[in-house]
């Protein structure tokens, strides 16, 4: 007869948590604008918060972050308008991530927000996700990131803009259990070029291609993802009374092993 085996797993609460948010904008003129923030912030479990959510013009980043879980980070930015027609940034990004986990249960509060809000807005324009924004929500327990990176926006015509975007991350997986590992979803390199072209006929079309180094899926990082590009296609078109629109969408048109995504939604308002 084998005996029972009891191990006991200490857990801490805290009544109270110090978050201190600072920032400062200095302007260093000829259009050059030079920010820096730190912020510390506990994620709240509901979807809404009273506190400002920017920090110096600093959006707080809640990508990796879930509820309960505690985000510090000290960022410096620099942003620079060249011209009306070009516009430069550049940034450096220093990130330490704390989510809650269990030795039983792993990473906690995990649960996607399965909710729609573009369905309840009034319009729907083409716009394209931000080029940082990851491609999936990476679930690991705490680990740290820094990242350096540069963008450049031109517009070239009346009716058409671009912009390209280079970010250089190297991130590391600080729990217990997968100490040293990469972050999922966090490539080493990520390049983004992509153009929006609005027409007189209230025709609107972005497209997006970004290429992302080799990264993993998982937190063991047993699931790797090959290095390659991956492009988004939209289109966004109106009535001159706006009671009818049509929007096109095409995404993973250069993505590996993974299948094109088409669709078109047809709104009608009265």
């Amino acid at each position: 007869r084998v005996p029972p085996v009891t191990q006991s797993f200490p857990e801490s609460y805290d009544a109270s948590f110090f978050a201190p948010r600072l920032g400062a904008v200095y302007a260093l003129g000829n259009g050059a604008t030079l920010r820096g923030a730190y912020q510390k912030w506990l994620r709240p479990a509901s979807y809404n918060s009273l506190a400002p959510v920017a920090t110096a013009g600093i959006p707080i980043d809640d990508a990796m972050v879930y509820s309960g879980g505690t985000l510090t980070r000290l960022r410096s930015q620099l942003d620079w308008e060249l011209s009306p027609a070009w516009f430069v940034g550049a940034f450096l990004d220093q990130r330490s991530v704390d989510n809650l986990n269990s030795p039983l249960d792993g990473v906690l509060n995990t649960r996607a927000d399965v909710s729609n809000l573009d369905r309840l807005r009034q319009r729907s324009v083409a716009n394209l996700a931000a080029p940082d924004q990851l491609e999936a929500s990476p679930v690991f327990s705490r680990g740290t990131l820094t990242s350096g990176g540069i963008t450049v926006n031109q517009v070239m015509s009346r009716n058409l803009a671009s912009y390209f975007g280079y970010a250089n991350t190297h991130s590391e997986n600080t729990g217990a259990k997968f100490k040293g590992n990469l972050i999922p979803y966090q490539p080493q390199h990520r390049a983004t070029v992509g153009m929006t072209w609005a027409s007189d006929q209230r025709l609107l079309l972005s497209a997006q291609a970004v290429w992302r180094s080799e990264r993993f899926a998982d937190e063991a990082n047993q699931v790797p993802l090959s290095a390659g590009w991956d492009m988004t296609i939209k289109l966004h078109w109106e009535t001159l009374d706006k009671h009818w629109a049509v929007d096109a969408y095409a995404a993973n048109l250069l993505k590996r092993d993974v299948g094109n995504l088409v669709g078109v939604n047809l709104v009608a308002r009265f």
